[in-house]
């Protein structure tokens, strides 16, 4: 008599597909429909996901009067996601002792306060107060060859702080001026060429750049009234509001060198780990918005990293998901665009198609 086996049946096989990971089409129907739902007059994206594809997807005009549409390649205003490199460059100093972040900004900037830090000016805690970019871009419509020198800015808001270095968090244009001029004190370089040397050409960035009035950007357009149809800023003289914004938001990039500089951070390419955990670090501040040089977003209940940007003709918005792996970079010719919602949106999609 045979005696019966007592092997455990082998488990049955799913017959359930899995689902594919999402591609090109996904992302692009996912931008087409955003394009659609918002009128939305350009935009440009990047996707980096865990499995190390690149997606990426373009969407509307890079000059609709002339009815071009909207390549991969077109350059943008990339405004406070310059922030990024900024708090990148910094840190790299700090790693070598160039300097601290604890550092007295006084030792760079004469005219600031002697308790003022680096790191405040990293973290919004400096209390430098902050410019009113929408007025600005008004004023720079109205106006458009009168533009306030960096150096007028920074005098006048060191004269009167907001709150003294270090009470609170309170974004800060202004700070990354000063930090520009912390970066050209320490290394003895302008800031773009330090940048460049440092950051931009060992990651091949030969796109990457503070804008010039050479420079051949997707064409701007700006609402002048929230219902008001986006006008075109093609004929107006915007590079010098623009370049003013230095260190903290002049940076002129296309998507896919935005997106290769991001991968290169979050792999902690750029800096080392622990400078990349304080980079990304809120201190354990309950609220806190930013950590050192990069913002915190909350997207489908995690945390996500980067930056979003706002200038004269143009919107910008970079996300890092570290729990699924996947980076997204927006961006659009039309400075009232919400890329930060498609920027989020679609971290959610690829998070969620990932399986992660």
């Amino acid at each position: 008599m045979t005696p019966s086996s007592t092997a455990t049946p082998a488990a049955p096989q799913s017959t359930a597909v899995p689902l594919p990971p999402p591609g090109h089409e996904e992302l692009q129907s996912a931008v087409d429909g955003w394009l659609l739902d918002t009128g939305t007059v350009g935009v440009a994206v990047v996707a980096l996901l865990p499995d190390g594809r690149n997606l990426s997807a373009v969407g509307g005009w890079s000059d609709r009067e002339l009815e071009t549409p909207m390549a991969a390649d077109a350059i943008f205003r990339i405004g406070s996601v310059t922030k990024v490199y900024t708090a990148a460059l910094v840190m790299q100093l700090a790693e070598e002792g160039l300097l601290t972040l604890d550092d007295s900004v006084q030792e760079y900037v004469p005219a600031a306060p002697a308790e003022m830090t680096v790191g405040q000016l990293l973290r919004h805690q400096s209390g430098l107060r902050d410019v009113d970019v929408a007025a600005g871009i008004f004023e720079a419509i109205q106006n458009p060859t009168e533009t306030a020198a960096p150096e007028d800015t920074i005098s006048s808001a060191l004269e009167q702080l907001a709150f003294e270095p270090g009470l609170r968090q309170s974004y800060s244009s202004i700070g990354y001026l000063v930090l520009e001029r912390v970066v050209e004190a320490t290394t003895g370089q302008e800031y773009e060429d330090a940048l460049r040397e440092r950051i931009l050409v060992p990651l091949g960035l030969a796109a990457t750049m503070l804008e010039r009035s050479d420079s051949v950007l997707a064409t701007p357009y700006e609402r002048l009234s929230p219902s008001g149809p986006q006008i075109s800023l093609a004929a107006l003289p915007t590079t010098g509001l623009a370049r003013a914004a230095g260190a903290a938001g002049a940076l002129t990039a296309p998507a896919r060198e935005v997106a290769a500089f991001a991968g290169a951070l979050f792999e902690a390419k750029i800096v080392g780990r622990d400078s990349l955990m304080t980079m990304m670090n809120t201190s354990g501040e309950p609220f806190a918005e930013f950590g050192t040089g990069l913002a915190v977003y909350t997207v489908s209940g995690g945390e996500t990293f980067g930056h979003n940007g706002r200038t004269i003709g143009f919107a910008s918005s970079l996300r890092h998901d570290p729990a699924g792996g996947v980076t997204v970079v927006v961006l659009s010719n039309d400075g009232s665009a919400a890329t930060d919602e498609l920027a989020d949106s679609l971290v959610a999609l690829l998070v969620r198609s990932s399986g992660s």
